[in-house]
């Protein structure tokens, strides 16, 4: 479907599409012959200790989240039982819940490979590499020069949860915010300019 459509513009500008990341698992699994969720355990959950499940989280569990949408300033909740949900031709751009804690072991894989530490996972070559941009952007990371300091980040959002990492190797410092909430941009901008000044709080001790 994707390459009988002219492209959207002209060659040499960013333009950020999940359609990539479905691209990319269904190449792992022909290749494997192994479903991507389940490549997902045995080569970076599993080895990590990360406890990951797919879907809205509180399909996993009564006590997890609900995600709300933001509009016009008014919060709404989600019900994770309704029509909307990340399709699943889609779902291995984005539809992997996990707490915050499991994510900060996948950040602190990514911010020693970026010191040069090879990880249990992926040795310090690797991790680089996926860093490597073209453009600004990487294998999931946009790299730019945040507050003048090299700075790795990426944000993930289903319109109902917002999800930010921010990495900078040259501090050794990398800060996670989760919210259980989207569809503010005004809120959004100003969450981001506070995840660049808790870096340089933390680096400044």
């Amino acid at each position: 479907m994707l390459l009988t459509r002219p492209p959207i513009g002209p060659a040499g500008v960013y333009r950020y599409s999940n359609a990539g990341y479905a691209v990319a698992a269904a190449i792992a699994e022909r290749v494997t012959g192994t479903p991507w969720e389940q490549l997902m355990q045995q080569r970076v959950f599993g080895p990590l200790n990360i406890r990951a499940t797919y879907g809205w989280p509180l399909l996993s569990g009564d006590e997890e989240p609900w995600g709300h949408r933001i509009k016009n300033g008014v919060v709404t909740p989600h019900d994770p039982a309704d029509h909307y949900r990340v399709p699943t031709v889609l779902s291995p751009a984005g539809d992997v819940s996990m707490s915050i804690l499991d994510y900060s072991v996948f950040a602190r894989l990514h911010l020693a490979g970026l010191e040069n530490i090879d990880g249990s996972v992926l040795s310090a070559v690797d991790i680089q590499r996926l860093h490597e941009p073209v453009l600004v952007y990487s294998c999931g990371w946009h790299e730019e020069l945040i507050d003048g300091v090299p700075t790795s980040w990426h944000r993930g959002t289903c319109d109902t949860f917002d999800t930010f990492v921010l990495l900078q190797p040259s501090r050794g410092i990398g800060v996670i915010v989760f919210t259980n909430a989207d569809g503010d941009n005004i809120a959004v901008l100003a969450l981001f300019a506070e995840l660049s000044k808790l870096a340089g709080l933390y680096a400044g001790r």
